[in-house]
């Protein structure tokens, strides 16, 4: 009787393990990305989501265009992503086409493109994860969705031909040293969302003169050192007329100061107090 109680038992536990057994491999197969290969660049396909990832191309070419939906499986598979390292130190690229269905820019993607001239598309674009277009040092222009919010850290560091940049509506966050050693740079607006600058984001950007601020979310607190160092000596700053006077005493004494800018008298603000002659202005 007992005998014959252990044996169902241990049938019942053989049972639990290989259901277990076919869960886990199921589940292992849902993990694992298939690859694809179509015109001239390897793919992942996410089967969870259905979306695919442009992973890299098959050979170097100077113009490449990331397509907005590529056929698996006799269907149209959207491709959302760039992978990280996609096209990292390809020298060869001079134009990037990104389609309408990308959002996403891993890391490094772009990285040490030296050659990379002009981005275009990125319609849907929303997040450039760290490094994404670094010591891309011929990158001149860029056009790319509004709606862009995150620009992760160092992502266009040591862009030295890159003279103007898009306002971004939807900018929440400029990450540490995200353009600097923008050399070329000349003007900038902190739209009404950003609200926070890493360390030495723009140091480094002495050709920058214009920083327009239309955010009323920027304090002391996140505005880190060195934001702004190394900007030109005649830089103007233009503030919303109603946070003149908090950015007069707060914002605008931190990241001049703490960047170790030279600061001017800021008119229409409550900065009375400085007395010796300064360089910068605040409209």
């Amino acid at each position: 009787m007992m005998n014959g109680h252990i044996n169902r038992t241990l049938k019942k536990l053989v049972a639990l393990l290989a259901a277990l057994c076919l869960l886990a491999g199921a589940m292992s197969a849902l993990a694992e990305d298939r690859i694809v290969t179509y015109k001239g660049a390897v793919y992942s396909i996410d089967d969870f989501i259905g979306f695919a990832t442009f992973v890299r191309p098959v050979k170097s070419a100077r113009s490449v265009t990331i397509p907005a939906t590529i056929p698996v499986g006799g269907k149209q598979t959207i491709v959302y992503r760039i992978a990280d390292k996609a096209f990292y130190r390809d020298t060869k690229i001079t134009k990037i086409t990104i389609g309408k269905n990308v959002w996403h820019i891993g890391k490094r993607a772009f990285e040490g493109c030296t050659n990379l001239k002009a981005v275009e598309g990125g319609a849907a674009m929303q997040t450039f994860e760290a490094y994404a277009f670094k010591n891309c040092k011929s990158l001149a222009a860029f056009t790319l969705n509004k709606d862009v919010h995150t620009i992760g850290k160092q992502t266009f560091y040591g862009c030295k031909a890159l003279k103007t940049f898009p306002t971004l509506n939807k900018l929440q966050t400029i990450g540490a040293n995200a353009f600097k050693g923008c050399v070329k740079l000349t003007k900038f607006t902190l739209a009404k969302n950003v609200k926070s600058i890493g360390k030495n984001a723009f140091n480094g950007c002495k050709a920058l003169k214009t920083i327009t601020v239309k955010t009323e979310k920027l304090t002391a607190s996140n505005v880190k050192d060195g934001a702004f160092k190394g900007i030109n000596s005649k830089a103007t700053f233009s503030c919303p007329k109603k946070k003149r006077k908090h950015y007069g005493k707060r914002f605008i004494i931190h990241f001049v100061f703490k960047s170790l800018i030279i600061a001017t008298y800021l008119r229409e603000c409550s900065l009375k107090e400085l007395t010796k002659p300064l360089n910068n202005d605040i409209k």
